[in-house]
C-alpha cells in the first residue's frame, strides 16, 4: 500500500498541501517518521496539518527530543497545536519527564477550545504521574467535566506508580461507583498496588473479578501482575498456578517470571 501510495504521488504533476500531507500520513502509519520528515522540507508550505503531524509522529515512535524540537519550532513559526498536537507534545514531556513544559503546554492547553476534552483530561493525568506530580494530576482529574475509563485509569496509575499507593483502591472503589467497567489496564494497576500494600483480601477479590473473564484472565500484563502479587504475599503456590496456566497458552511469547 505504501509503495502504491509512493508510486502516485511520484508521479503526480502537480501536488498541493493535501496530497503532501497525505504522503508524509502514509510514512508515519508505517512508522517511517524521517522518511516523512524528509519530505516534510521538501514541502513548499508546509501548514498547520504538516507541523501537527510531525509533532504527533516522533512522538508515537517515543523520539520525545525531536517531537518538542518540533512543537517549539512550530510555535515560533505562529501554527497552533491542534488536539492531538497538544496530546502528543505533552506525551513527549512525560516521554523525558520533563515537568516544566509539560506545565507550559498545560498553560497553553487551559487557553485552548480542547480544555474541557476528555482526551486531553488523560494525557495531562499521564503526563503529570510520570513526572511525579500527584496533586496535579489529582486535580486536572477533579476538574474533569467528563470521564471515560483511561481518565479513571490515568489516576490510578498515578497512585499506584507515585503514591499514596492506598488511594488507588480508593480511586477503583469510586470508579465502580459511579458504573464504569474497568479494563484490563484498571486490573493490572489494582493488583499491582494490592501486592505493594500486602492487601490480601482485596487481591483475592480482585483475582476472582478476573477469572469471571476469558479475556481478562489471558492477559499477559494481568497475569504478571497477579504472579509479583501472590509471591509478595508469599503464596508461591498460587503465583506457580497462574505462571503455569499463562506459559500454557500459545499466545505467551515469553516466560512471565
Amino acid at each position: 500500500m505504501l509503495k502504491y501510495a509512493k508510486k502516485v504521488f511520484d508521479k503526480m504533476p502537480e501536488r498541493n498541501t493535501f496530497t503532501w500531507n497525505s504522503m508524509m500520513n502514509a510514512y508515519t502509519a508505517s512508522r517511517l517518521v524521517f522518511e516523512a520528515e524528509e519530505l516534510f522540507y521538501l514541502m513548499p508550505e508546509p501548514d498547520q496539518c504538516s507541523w501537527n503531524l510531525m509533532v504527533s509522529s516522533f512522538a508515537q515512535c517515543e523520539l520525545f527530543d525531536s517531537s518538542i524540537e518540533f512543537l517549539v519550532r512550530m510555535h515560533k513559526e505562529d501554527f497552533v497545536l491542534n488536539e492531538y498536537g497538544y496530546g502528543s507534545g505533552l506525551s513527549a514531556c512525560a516521554g523525558l519527564r520533563d515537568l516544566r513544559m509539560g506545565t507550559q503546554l498545560h498553560a497553553s492547553v487551559a487557553k485552548s477550545r480542547y480544555s474541557r476534552s476528555v482526551y486531553m483530561g488523560s494525557v495531562l493525568i499521564d503526563m503529570y504521574s510520570k513526572t511525579g506530580n500527584v496533586d496535579c494530576a489529582a486535580k486536572v482529574f477533579n476538574g474533569m467535566c467528563e470521564r471515560n475509563v483511561v481518565s479513571w485509569n490515568s489516576l490510578l496509575s498515578c497512585y499506584e506508580q507515585n503514591g499514596p499507593v492506598k488511594e488507588a483502591l480508593v480511586v477503583f472503589a469510586r470508579m465502580m461507583e459511579f458504573g464504569f467497567k474497568p479494563d484490563e489496564k484498571t486490573l493490572a494497576s489494582v493488583v499491582s498496588a494490592c501486592a505493594s500494600l500486602c492487601a490480601i483480601r482485596e487481591g483475592k477479590e480482585i483475582h476472582a473479578r478476573i477469572l469471571k473473564s476469558d479475556k481478562l484472565r489471558d492477559d499477559l500484563i494481568i497475569c504478571n501482575a497477579l504472579v509479583d502479587m501472590y509471591a509478595k504475599f508469599g503464596r508461591i503456590a498460587e503465583a506457580r498456578w497462574i505462571l503455569i496456566g499463562c506459559q500454557s497458552e500459545a499466545w505467551c511469547p515469553t516466560p512471565v517470571w
